[in-house]
């Protein structure tokens, strides 16, 4: 031991820095190795189609980087929703966490440290993982086909899995496949024919379940097609609720006679098994808020305000109105302009927007008021009762709608962007009303944070709608649209400081003016679109 602290004072002069450069050098070769192993355990794949790398965990720092759609990256770290990946050698930055999605682990298996007798594989892109067994339960994520998920439970026509970073959820029966573990074939054929009634047949189990003489649908609205794919033509719209007769299957499609004899098809993970339908049919609630009267007039007292999707027996038809049956027995009246006979919503073979996915985000809600006008009226009201309006018209016109809120309800920034992400949105459209010091102000205005094309078309047809006054399509630093990599915009309808303009935008007359104006709007915007591809391929 005198020996050794005698070599470790001997005046060499070089060997102390040496060996301290090379406990460094060892030091962070173990953190590489150890940054390594996690970013083989887990790793991203982005969402969006262009989205911002920063420098800090937060939408005020730094933009260093993009990466777009499709890419995979290893993640280094996490702190709240952000992510930090690895988007070169030796660069990191921080993405949002709601612009991606998780990527398959290595080797097929997502959790290889579970031990499982089955997996389970998405049969489907972008299978939902909810947080209970039921399709009104929350999802919690998505996953793809090609990975494996450990089977830990089910539930009827549901299946509980646990993800890649440890989480448990809930997939549909009939929408995934079960892969036995080694030795587990027994098991596996047992969990394929669980999906039960009303789910398609499994890809892996190849047998046939009892199937209803009837379903319906099991979702808020429901695409009506003429043939069994997502590329046949939609001819209608379905409301949750609406049952049909089961007079064709072709894999996960069933093919329904509507009541009135109507047929078409429905994909087979969007309906139930239903009972039997009365002779004289049903309306669908098609707008929440509609009145149901105790006899068939305006004027009549009302006995219940209806929600969107309620459906009601049809006792008898009594000129524009409808008798209808309560849940007590009791007989009941609604106009028939405002309901969906038989839950079919404009039965059309085309419309100007069909095929496009619009996601609605009527602003605030909740705790969060928004704007309070001059005469108490709460902007998160009126935001919403515009966007119920504007659904119903582009749900005529052919579009696919998705609303951020359909109530009163709270839902952060970060939830809203990330509707239209996973939904692939064509557009997104955040609604508002304003407010400014001067009670003298009044008029529209459309912000755009980088899609000045749609602002501009929106603009230019709601004033021309509205007559309300045009303040223009200006840009606006607004989250929803800075951090939204679909294309978007935000709509100021007009100044609920204002006494006069706010009796104006409450009025049904209006709303409905407005909701035709950002169709209208919409339309030019999309053959503008389609102008400018015409013209690119033109020059190729």
């Amino acid at each position: 031991m005198d020996a050794l602290r005698a070599w470790f004072r001997r005046p060499t002069g070089a060997f102390l820095p040496a060996a301290l450069i090379l406990l460094g050098a060892f030091a962070l070769l173990v953190a590489g190795r150890a940054e390594e192993s996690r970013a083989e355990a887990e790793a991203v794949i982005i969402a969006g189609d262009v989205v911002n790398v920063r420098k800090g965990p937060g939408t005020n720092t730094a933009i260093v980087a993009q990466v777009r759609r499709g890419e995979r990256y290893a993640v280094l770290e996490r702190k709240g929703d952000w992510i930090r990946i690895a988007y070169r050698p030796g660069k990191s930055g921080w993405v949002a966490g709601w612009l991606t999605r998780p990527a398959p682990a290595a080797g097929g298996i997502a959790y290889a440290a579970e031990k499982a007798d089955a997996f389970v594989e998405a049969a489907v892109r972008d299978l939902n993982v909810r947080s209970g067994p039921g399709t009104d339960r929350p999802v919690i994520g998505r996953i793809q086909p090609g990975t494996r998920y450990p089977l830990l439970d089910t539930a009827g026509n549901w299946r509980k899995i646990r993800l890649s970073d440890g989480r448990t959820g809930w997939v549909a029966g009939w929408l995934s496949v079960v892969v036995p573990a080694e030795g587990s074939t027994a098991q596996a054929a047992r969990e394929n024919t669980a999906a039960g009634p009303g789910a398609p047949p499994s890809r892996a189990a190849g047998g046939t379940a009892p199937q209803p003489a009837r379903v319906r649908i099991d979702t808020d609205v429901a695409n009506f097609r003429n043939g069994p794919t997502l590329d046949a033509n939609v001819i209608g719209k379905l409301l949750r609720g609406t049952t049909g007769r089961v007079i064709a299957r072709e894999g996960d499609w069933v093919k329904i006679a509507l009541d009135d004899g109507t047929e078409g098809w429905v994909a087979g993970w969007l309906v139930a098994p239903a009972e039997e339908a009365s002779d004289r049919g049903t309306v669908v609630i098609v707008a929440d808020g509609t009145n149901i009267r105790k006899a068939p007039s305006l004027t009549a007292d009302i006995v219940r305000v209806a929600r969107l999707g309620e459906r009601y027996p049809i006792v008898e038809g009594i000129g524009d109105w409808y008798a209808v049956r309560l849940d007590d027995g009791s007989i009941a009246y609604v106009a028939a302009w405002v309901v969906s006979k038989d839950g079919v919503i404009d039965r059309v073979t085309g419309g100007r927007l069909l095929g496009r996915t619009i996601v609605l985000d009527p602003g605030h809600g909740g705790i969060d008021d928004g704007a309070t006008g001059i005469d108490g009226t709460k902007e998160k009201a009126l935001n919403l009762a515009v966007a119920l309006r504007l659904e119903e018209k582009l749900i005529a016109e052919g579009a696919t709608v998705i609303l951020t809120r359909r109530d009163d309800r709270t839902v952060s920034l970060q939830d809203r962007v990330a509707r239209a992400v996973t939904a692939g949105a064509d557009v997104f459209l955040s609604l508002h009303h304003n407010t400014h010091p001067s009670p003298a102000m009044r008029g529209t205005i459309t912000f755009y944070e980088r899609d000045q094309t749609l602002a501009q078309a929106i603009q230019a047809a709601l004033v021309a709608k509205t007559g309300l006054a045009d303040l223009g399509a200006r840009y606006g630093n607004y989250y929803v649209l800075r951090e939204n990599p679909r294309p978007s915009a935000l709509i100021e309808f007009g100044f609920i400081s204002n006494a006069a303009e706010v009796a104006v935008l409450k009025s049904p007359a209006m709303i409905d003016r407005e909701a035709e104006g950002v169709v209208e709007g919409l339309v030019r915007y999309f053959s503008t679109q389609q102008t400018a591809q015409k013209g690119t391929r033109a020059v190729r």
